[in-house]
């Protein structure tokens, strides 16, 4: 059995209403690795870690540039 992490994946839906921007700057941020996500069959998650700390990242006015992830362009979720 793997192990549960410590705090539950954020689905894009609920990164969107924290960071209360559009949805395609969302994607575009995932597909660049600018914000780190885990690609889960089709979906998308993030971990609250990663997003609290690209958001500190964003705060200083650091920029990264992170390869693009295997897997291409993130797409739609469903259900969001």
């Amino acid at each position: 059995m793997y192990p549960v992490p410590a705090e539950p994946f954020l689905t894009p839906t609920e990164v969107l209403v924290r960071l209360r921007v559009n949805v395609k700057t969302l994607y575009r941020l995932i597909g660049h690795g600018e914000l780190p996500a885990v690609r889960i069959g089709r979906q998308w998650r993030v971990r609250p870690h990663d997003l609290e700390s690209w958001l500190r990242r964003q705060e200083r006015g650091v920029v990264t540039h992170v390869p693009e992830p295997a897997g291409g362009t993130p797409g739609e979720v469903a259900g969001s």
